[in-house]
């Protein structure tokens, strides 16, 4: 486990969970009681799509509606670009990785829809990384993070990459991905802002 990446805090239920499509416990009493956004963050290849997904059929499966949002959705691809093709040409530098860091999600433009989404159907879930940055952990009524070994992590990407035909090498997880998330854990410390952390395995 890296800097960053502490154990939760006693107020945090850990719950085990493989990444499959069970909702924890902790989680279903909540929605048994609560509506609103389901924030779900995690690293890269932390499963956090997958988990989504499984929420969301639990509660359509219960007549309930829910809207799914991406962070990647939300994208600033100007950005990504610069900073790929930074790394693609062996020039990646401090700076990029300080813009991708700062600069690579509309923050603003994702609180919207969240909002939007919020005011239109009783559940949202939203999933993706560095998702309790400011301000979206004030409009995310339940937050729920991934807690995963960054090995585990990039094993799940190089898998994925091929199934997807990805052509980003696996070295963007090492060089980017990780030291981004890594430095947003060290700032934003998810693990005690979520409400539930799940172990990822």
């Amino acid at each position: 486990m890296g800097r960053g990446l502490k154990p939760p805090p006693a107020n945090s239920p850990m719950q085990i969970n493989p990444v499959g499509l069970d909702v924890p416990p902790a989680l279903r009493g909540w929605v048994r009681d609560n509506s609103g956004a389901i924030g779900i963050n995690g690293l890269d290849g932390a499963g956090k799509t997958t988990f989504a997904l499984g929420i969301q059929r639990f509660l359509l499966d219960q007549g309930r509606a829910a809207h799914l949002l991406h962070v990647d959705d939300f994208n600033e691809d100007d950005v990504q670009d610069e900073v790929y093709e930074a790394f693609a040409r062996g020039e990646l530098t401090a700076a990029h990785l300080d813009k991708y860091y700062h600069s690579s999600v509309d923050y603003r433009a994702l609180f919207e829809a969240i909002k939007i989404a919020k005011e239109r159907t009783r559940y949202v879930i939203v999933e993706g990384v560095f998702l309790f940055r400011q301000p979206l952990p004030q409009i995310l009524d339940f937050k729920v993070f991934l807690e995963t070994e960054p090995s585990v992590a990039r094993d799940r990407f190089k898998r994925r990459r091929l199934e997807l035909g990805d052509e980003r090498p696996v070295e963007v997880f090492d060089r980017i991905w990780w030291p981004a998330f890594e430095r947003y854990c060290n700032e934003e410390k998810p693990l005690e802002t979520a409400d539930l952390v799940v172990a990822s395995r």
